[in-house]
């Protein structure tokens, strides 16, 4: 039995050369340095445990000059050396005794090397074939190359039905979804109502596709379009990428049947108008090749884009090949002359689509020479949710942002109350369900 058990400790003492010597050739490897296993004898006896590894130490040395694979290794490293190391002088990288030793880098560092390094062949790679698709696809030709193959299912009739002679002051075009039937319903009921102000006539109209899939949201639609008459429609999808699109059928719809309009003003359903503010606005504004808002610009494409987020604004050059965005006037809120909806259609044939509208419209103005002017309150954002942030903002705003949540109307009714009573000379004509609503003080959501 005792001779059993020294086998077995032998045969586990081998074993532990063995896996020593393997470590010892891996660390000649990865450092290029047998200063390594110079070890410390504080620490071997430290963890001598029973006077056996002081005879490891003197056999790990043994190993190390004898052995031919590590004298091979030896030999290979110091051919490695740099021109320094064969001058004589001292060897950087060898990790002097009883010293810090210095960390490698880092892989962040090393990724960093390899981007820079690899940076420039892709900027040089990505500019030829920027280059090429400019030349394969150009921004703009003398040929149709953006069609606009749509007609209309609701127009809306022409202007003249409403207003003698078609002579609209400010015609607004709101951008919305189908199934956005309460911020219709809203905006019916305050500031899309008002008729005329000083004089000057106003007229609201709601810009819409077809909902792809939703029955109930197409039959919503067509009893709109019955009731009201202020639905505009044509025949693509209601879809985001859609949205160049349902803006270029506004405007187009603008210049065949509303074309005396004296502004036309692009807005999303999600923001409220001061009307009034915005007719002073106007009142001593250019009445030709002008257009004013939120001015934003020049500005980078999105070229960003990871597998687990991808921006709704993100930008292949393969979609925009040009480094960067002329300027424009952002989505939300802006206004144009009355000339511009016609020339901007017929332009924008011949330009290249893009789904961002605001920035196709901005290229589009630029090609034309529109002269484009920052407005001040075109986009005011309230800071928290309240009766006086909103009312103030809407005072002393153009357009304020107020989202689609109908949880808040009651504030908001209560807000346009305070805001008739500002001004006057003006005509506010709701429709008869909109009376209904006003006067029911019950009511929380509409």
């Amino acid at each position: 039995m005792g001779m059993h058990t020294l086998h077995e400790k032998k045969i586990l003492f081998m074993f532990a050369i063995l896996c020593i010597l393997l470590i010892a050739t891996n660390l000649i490897d990865n450092t290029h340095d047998f200063n390594l296993f110079e070890f410390d004898d504080v620490t071997l006896e430290r963890v001598d445990g029973g006077g056996r590894l002081s005879d490891v130490k003197s056999l790990m040395k043994t190993v190390l000059n004898s052995s031919a694979s590590v004298q091979h290794l030896r030999d290979k490293n110091q051919n490695r050396t740099n021109p320094s190391h064969r001058d004589g002088g001292r060897k950087e990288g060898m990790i002097p005794k009883k010293k810090s030793r210095k960390e490698p880098e880092t892989k962040p560092n090393l990724d960093n090397k390899l981007e820079d390094k690899s940076s420039i062949k892709e900027d040089t790679n990505e500019s030829a074939r920027r280059q090429q698709l400019e030349q394969t696809n150009p921004l703009f030709s003398e040929w149709v190359i953006n069609p606009h193959p749509f007609h209309f299912i609701n127009n809306s009739g022409n202007c003249s039905q409403y207003v003698p002679g078609g002579e609209v002051f400010l015609l607004i075009l709101v951008a919305c979804r189908p199934e956005e039937e309460r911020d219709r319903r809203w905006i019916r009921d305050t500031w899309g109502s008002i008729k005329a102000y000083k004089g000057k006539t106003l007229l609201t109209r709601f810009l819409v596709a077809r909902s792809p899939k939703k029955i109930y949201t197409r039959k919503l639609i067509w009893e709109e379009s019955v009731l009201y008459g202020d639905i505009i429609q044509e025949n693509f999808a209601d879809t985001y990428r859609n949205m160049t699109h349902k803006v270029l059928m506004g405007l187009k719809w603008a210049a065949q049947m509303c074309p005396r309009a004296t502004y036309v003003m692009k807005l999303d359903s999600d923001m409220f108008v001061n009307v009034f503010r915005l007719v002073d606005l106007l009142e001593a504004s250019p009445r030709s090749n002008f257009a004013i808002g939120h001015l934003k610009g020049p500005t980078l494409p999105q070229r960003t884009r990871t597998r687990r987020v991808i921006s709704k604004w993100y930008t292949p050059i393969e979609m925009y090949p040009e480094s960067t965005f002329p300027p424009y006037l952002n989505g939300p809120a802006y206004v144009m002359s009355g000339d511009l909806p016609g020339r901007i259609f017929n332009q924008s044939v011949h330009a290249r689509y893009l789904p961002w509208d605001d920035v196709y419209i901005g290229i589009v103005m630029t090609r034309l020479g529109v002269q484009m002017k920052y407005g001040h309150h075109f986009e005011d954002y309230p800071i928290g949710w309240n009766g006086v942030a909103v009312l103030k903002s809407i005072l002393n705003g153009i357009a304020s942002y107020v989202g689609h949540q109908r949880a808040f109307n009651f504030v908001l009714r209560d807000i346009w109350l305070q805001i008739l009573a500002q001004y006057d000379n003006y005509v506010y004509s709701p429709p008869p369900d909109s009376l209904q609503r006003f006067n029911n003080k019950s009511l929380r959501h509409w």
